[in-house]
């Protein structure tokens, strides 16, 4: 299945990352949730991001499902962000939940799904994650999702393979198992892949390979050349400061910037002229 491609050419989405749900230290009322959703959301519309795709990413800890309050909580912020909504969009439940994603996905019409765990068993700090892209694939289909896409990341930053091989090989993995884009990441939230690392998995696959850390409007236009698209999430936001452990904790409060979103999305183009 092709993807949804925006009016940009390159596949660039936006972050919209979601303040931690109910339950999780740093939980806001429902109504300030939704607020600080909102206005990230409205500065990627407002500068101009061609897609976006929406995560729980500050649920600490993490789980490979949500519990029931969470869920629903996500899926209110979905009802309230994304009717009328023009533009590709996806969605990532985190840590691995791919059965929430195609639900909601299917529910508010969201064009794919970020599935960390695909075929790269790994081990994180929140446990082990056992790859089953047959599970993920019989699921898609249980919930009425077939023609919702699977972003799958290789090889997932914030993990320790359990059975480590050549990208490449986990690329082809993907691509056999369904995968319709592949996704290749630093080691952590803001930091880039390397370039030969991505070339790596373009080499190997004929689906869409995208970036999903550390793009910046400084490196955009070098990684730009050897993959199809990318995700940025933490360059956007204001006055993140260059410490990994900042970057993965505290940016939640931290507003995405629009002069930001608009350098970035200016590198897109000038890279792709």
């Amino acid at each position: 299945m092709a993807l949804p491609l925006p009016s940009l050419p390159p596949f660039v989405i936006g972050m919209v990352h979601f303040p931690p749900l109910v339950g999780r230290e740093g939980a806001l009322a429902p109504d300030a949730a939704l607020v600080k959703a909102r206005s990230d959301f409205d500065v990627l519309l407002d500068g101009g991001m061609p897609a976006v795709m929406f995560e729980n990413m500050y649920d600490f800890p993490h789980t490979e499902r949500l519990d029931p309050p969470r869920r629903e909580e996500y899926r209110s912020l979905l009802a309230a962000l994304t009717p009328g909504l023009r533009m590709p969009f996806g969605l990532s439940v985190l840590w691995n939940d791919y059965s929430t994603a195609f639900a909601l996905a299917v529910e508010y019409g969201a064009q794919w799904v970020r599935v960390p765990v695909f075929v790269d068993s790994v081990e994180t700090q929140y446990g082990v994650f056992h790859a089953d892209p047959a599970a993920v694939l019989a699921e898609r289909v249980r919930a009425g999702a077939d023609h919702v896409r699977i972003l799958a990341d290789i090889q997932v930053k914030h993990a320790r393979m359990l059975e480590p091989r050549p990208l490449a090989d986990s690329a082809c993995a993907a691509e056999a198992a369904g995968a319709d884009a592949i996704i290749v990441t630093g080691t952590w939230t803001g930091d880039p892949p390397t370039v030969a690392s991505v070339r790596e998995a373009k080499s190997a696959v004929g689906i869409p390979v995208l970036i999903g850390s550390g793009m910046t409007s400084e490196n955009v236009s070098e990684f730009l050349a050897v993959c199809d698209g990318c995700i940025v999430g933490t360059a956007l936001k204001a006055s993140v400061a260059d410490s990994a452990a900042h970057r993965l904790r505290a940016p939640w409060r931290t507003p995405v910037d629009l002069e930001r979103v608009r350098a970035f999305l200016d590198a897109v183009r000038a890279a792709s002229a």
